[in-house]
Order: C-alpha cells, then structure tokens, then sequence
C-alpha cells in the first residue's frame, strides 16, 4: 500500500540543469561580446593613432613647405642695344619668396643663338627640355661657400644673374632678329636641409623684344622643386 504523502521522486538535477543552461549559454555569449569588443577598440585607437601620425606628418611636411626658401627669376632686359661683334649681357633679376635664406646659391647658365626655324621646328624647345631634365638631375649641385640669398619683399630683387655672350655670337642673322639670344638657367641652392632647384629661360629677339626687354621662355620653360 502506498502511503498517501508519498510523491513521485523529483528529477532535481535536471531541473537545476535546465535553469543553469540557459546562464552559461548567456555567459559564453557575454564573453565573445567582451572579446569582440576588446578587439574592436584596439583596432579603432590603431587607426585613430595611425590619422594622428599621418596628419602630423602632413602638417610638418606644409610647415617646411612654406618656410623654406624659394628662389626664381623677377624681371630680365638686355644690358645695352645689340652692336655687331660687340658683348651684349643679359640681366635677370632674382628673388627669394620664401621665408628663410636660400643657402650656396649655384648657377649654371647656358647661352646659344638658336635661329627662327628651330624654333618653328621644335629643335629650340627640346633643348630647353634637355636642359630642364640636365638640371635637376645629381649635376647640379651647390658649391660650398657661395652665396646667400634672403627673402625680399614681393617684386623686388635679391640678386642678379647676368648672362655675357662673346661679340662672336652676335652676327648680322642677330642683328636682323634671324637669330635669338637664349639664356637657360638653373640655380641649385640650400633651404630646409636639402639641395632644390630652379630652372627657367630668357630670350631677347631683336626687331621683337621692345626697348631692350626679354621674355621668359613660354611651355616648360620654367621648373622648380
């Protein structure tokens, strides 16, 4: 006979499993989210430090850009009027526009007579280019000791680069305006602790250029680093 308090047994275990599933279930989850997260704001301070480093850089490379100097032609004219198998020279006016001094100015100037048809034919202009590529290649370099040119104010000059042509070179196809004075330029100087350059080129046409002026080369004539 079955007593009348007796119940059926009760499966305690697997009641106190089910309920302790669903909680580790729960825990497991919580602690992926914990890692993921962990991982996820590693990542974000990475590339949060990674945009600070580039924008210092950025903004250290624009610093040294509009501090260093920078040194180009101003205004240029022929010395005196052209005589036959007489010197004539050429005056550039140059300029430091930037913001420190430019430091072992170097030039190395160039002076031919190309005639009308190499200008027309294109042969004027690809030695212009030549001479550009010459340039700012390692063969041109600064001497030690040379100059110094400091920053002026705008459109006034900080040197002079004068460019002599031997009475030789001026012959009556000159004289006529069959031929041109041509004066390619380039300066190698120091700003900013490295060597840049300026390239760039004058011409006097006579019958053309007025009152003794020259005029500055026209496609890549000019160039600078």
């Amino acid at each position: 006979m079955t007593s009348g308090n007796d119940n059926p047994p009760r499966n305690e275990n697997r009641s106190e499993n089910t309920k302790q599933a669903p909680r580790s279930a729960r825990s497991k989850t919580h602690e992926r989210h914990l890692v993921y997260g962990t991982w996820a704001l590693a990542v974000g301070t990475w590339v949060v430090a990674l945009l600070a480093y580039c924008t210092f850089q950025d903004n250290r490379a624009t610093s040294v850009e509009e501090r260093r100097a920078w040194v180009g032609p101003l205004v240029g004219k022929l010395a005196q009027p052209l005589e036959f198998n007489k010197e004539a020279e050429i005056v550039i006016s140059l300029q430091n526009t930037g913001r420190e001094p430019a430091k072992n100015v170097s030039y190395y100037p160039e002076i031919t007579t190309p005639s009308i048809d190499d200008d027309r034919t294109g042969a004027m202009q690809r030695d212009i280019d030549a001479f550009v590529a010459k340039c700012f290649s390692n063969e041109s370099k600064t001497s030690p000791d040379a100059k110094v040119l400091y920053p002026t104010l705008p459109f006034s000059a900080a040197d002079e680069l004068r460019a002599k042509f031997h009475g030789s070179y001026i012959d009556w196809n000159v004289i006529y305006g069959l031929k041109i004075l041509l004066v390619k330029n380039c300066i190698a100087y120091e700003t900013a602790r490295q060597v840049h350059h300026s390239s760039f080129c004058h011409y006097y046409w006579n019958g053309v250029s007025p009152d003794n002026e020259v005029y500055a080369c026209g496609k890549g004539g000019a160039r600078a680093d």
